[in-house]
């Protein structure tokens, strides 16, 4: 079995500054299987696959005016300490690239235009596969999986998202020490428009192996047992770069007066990290026909996961400007049984009831590529959970009306949570653990045939 496609898309936003359209698509998809009957016992089946996504993607709608004023040096009334040299805003490391601009915020009138001057562009080769090969025995059966996946994704933005010939970053008026800035910094430069981009290059391969165990016993007791390896490897690369050297003439100059680093290669960030994975488990499920109408179920799991992982970061104004770069490494290993205990029982042949209570777990991470001059890692503890779960499915009229429903209750324990933050000017996206976190529910889904050639469906949540 082979396949191949394409599927082109025109773009939704309009870029006026050089008519091209964002959020243009490209996704080119081939497969190939084969399939190998060794004995009638035996029967293997392999599938490889690629896609190549190219993808113009949009910059980001921003649907608020752009803050144009000029940000001069602000002063903590408390204190009397400056928080930002001119241009910036507080506490931060770059410039308001906006301010000063000739032109008000496009998407204001129409939110599918923008005006930048660089496009942005997305290309993410994928490729991949997997084996299913299994042996079925008089008593038991033999099934093992394998799967690899390896992909690539590499990505622009404008990170100022303004176009170069409408900034006004200008350091005629913006004042340092009372003092135009283009004065006292002595490089004669007034305007130094932001040229700023965003880059995000990935790569990462996955593997796994399974292994798994089901009896065909001649008894009230079947069992299902297997052997499971994970193991991914991944590197990204992230980093704001600006493209204006007198704008990076002006930063060197202001570092001056802090004693802090400013990048050679015109970096604002970069930090690149590295991380490895390994997970092992085993696991076992014993269920019993406790009577013709009732199952009982029990199961149990081991897990072991082991992580290490490293990264570097640079961060202009931030740490000791004779060794900028921050270096990290950061290990470490989680274990953790799982259990799950269950009960099925058939009311009649078309109406069935289950209910069952299980754990889980998800192993811990690290937060890497944090834009400090700390050498820590902040390392997230594992997620664990609890799981209660009820429901009916049946079916009514001769099988042409099918009805399900499930009342259940997830109870969390440091449950791992994104949070979205700007630290040193850079906008982050970390894990934490949540103090408290459940979640309840019930769902319902109707499928009904009225007549042969229509299908009615519903679900409730």
């Amino acid at each position: 079995l082979a396949g191949v496609s394409q599927i082109k898309r025109d773009g939704f936003q309009e870029n006026i500054y050089n008519g091209n359209d964002l959020e243009q698509e490209d996704v080119q998809y081939g497969t190939l299987a084969l399939q190998h009957q060794t004995t009638e016992r035996w029967n293997s089946f392999l599938k490889l696959y690629g896609v190549h996504r190219k993808y113009r993607q949009t910059n980001g709608y921003i649907l608020e005016p752009f803050q144009q004023e000029l940000v001069q040096q602000v002063t903590d009334i408390d204190t009397g300490e400056t928080l930002n040299f001119p241009g910036m805003f507080p506490k931060q490391n770059f410039v308001n690239m906006r301010q000063g601009l000739a032109i008000t915020n496009p998407s204001l009138d129409n939110e599918d235009k923008v005006k930048i001057d660089r496009d942005p562009e997305l290309d993410a080769p994928v490729r991949g596969g997997s084996l299913n090969s299994e042996y079925v025995a008089d008593t038991y059966s033999l099934k093992y999986t394998m799967g690899y996946s390896q992909y690539n994704f590499d990505t622009v933005n404008d990170a100022d998202g303004t176009v170069s010939a409408d900034s006004g970053v200008d350091w005629n008026q913006l004042l340092f020490l009372g003092v135009p800035a283009s004065i006292t910094s002595g490089l004669g430069y007034g305007i130094t428009p932001a040229d700023m981009t965003y880059v995000v290059d990935q790569e990462a391969r996955f593997s796994s192996h399974e292994l798994q165990y089901t009896s065909d016993w001649d008894s009230d007791f079947s069992l299902l047992g297997g052997l499971y390896y994970y193991h991914s490897d991944e590197e990204q690369v992230v980093s704001y770069r600006e493209y204006n050297d007198q704008l990076m003439e002006m930063y060197a100059y202001f570092a001056t007066f802090i004693n802090k680093p400013v990048s050679e290669d015109n970096y604002l960030y970069r930090g690149e990290a590295h991380v490895d994975t390994r997970a092992y488990a085993t696991y076992g499920q014993l269920e019993w026909d406790w009577t013709e109408q009732t199952k009982l179920s029990a199961g149990l799991r081991f897990s072991y996961d082991d992580k290490e992982g490293r990264d570097n970061t640079f961060v202009q104004f931030v740490g000791d400007p004779n060794n900028p770069t921050v270096y990290r490494r950061q290990d470490d290993n989680w274990d953790k049984w799982t259990w799950r205990v269950g009960i099925d029982h058939f009311l009649e042949q078309n109406h069935f009831l289950y209910g069952y209570i299980a754990t889980g777990y998800r192993s811990g991470g690290f937060n890497f590529q944090k834009p400090t001059a700390s050498p820590l890692v902040d390392v997230v503890k594992p997620e664990e959970i609890l799981t209660y779960e009820v429901g009916y499915k049946g079916t009514l009229l001769e099988n042409r009306l099918l009805l399900s429903s499930s009342a259940y209750y997830y109870d969390y324990t440091d449950l791992q949570v994104i949070k979205s933050d700007v630290v040193e000017g850079i906008a982050l996206n970390t894990f934490e653990n949540a103090d408290q976190a459940y979640a309840a529910g019930l769902e319902f889904e109707v499928q009904a045939l009225p007549v042969p050639e229509v299908m009615l469906s519903g679900t409730y949540s």
